[in-house]
C-alpha cells in the first residue's frame, strides 16, 4: 500500500504520467521494499515495505525530493540516482542507512538496485530503488 501521506496519489487513472502510474502500480503490489523516485527533482514515492528503510520519518519524505527529504540516502547514493536517471541501471551494496524507530536509532545494511524508470515517449522519467536487507548487516 502507498504511504497515507500520498493517498491523493493513490494508484488511480487519474495520475497523468503514464510511467508514473505504472511505477506506483508496481510498488504498491510488491512486498519488496521500494521506493519511486520521480521527475527532475526525484520526488520520493514509496511503498509500506520501505517504511522500515526510511524509519520513523517516513511521512517527512514522502511526497518531497529525495534530495532535501531523504539526504542519507541521496548524499550515499546521488551519482547512483542520476546515472539511473539517464538510463543506467546499477547497484549499491551494503549501504549503511540509519534511521530512527520506534524511536531509537538503529543502522542497517541493504543492497539498493537502482533502475531507469520510463516516462512518456520512453524517455527516462523517474527511478525504481530496491531495498533488500545486505547480508553485511551486523
Amino acid at each position: 500500500m502507498l504511504d497515507e501521506p500520498q493517498a491523493d496519489l493513490q494508484v488511480s487513472e487519474e495520475i497523468p504520467a503514464f510511467g508514473l502510474r505504472h511505477a506506483l502500480e508496481l510498488a504498491h503490489s510488491s512486498s519488496q521494499a521500494m521506493a519511486v523516485l520521480w521527475g527532475g527533482e526525484f520526488i520520493v514515492h514509496f511503498n509500506d515495505a520501505c517504511r522500515d528503510v526510511i524509519g520513523d520519518g517516513h511521512s517527512m519524505v514522502a511526497g518531497r525530493p529525495a534530495p532535501v527529504a531523504w539526504t542519507e540516502l541521496w548524499q550515499a547514493a546521488a551519482h547512483r540516482v542520476e546515472l539511473a536517471s539517464r538510463g543506467e541501471a546499477s547497484t549499491m551494496t551494503a549501504l549503511r542507512l540509519e534511521a530512527s524507530r520506534a524511536g531509537r536509532r538503529d543502522q542497517s545494511r541493504y543492497d539498493v538496485a537502482f533502475s531507469p524508470l520510463a516516462g512518456e515517449a520512453a524517455i527516462t522519467a523517474g527511478v525504481l530503488c530496491t531495498f533488500t536487507e545486505s547480508a553485511a548487516n551486523p
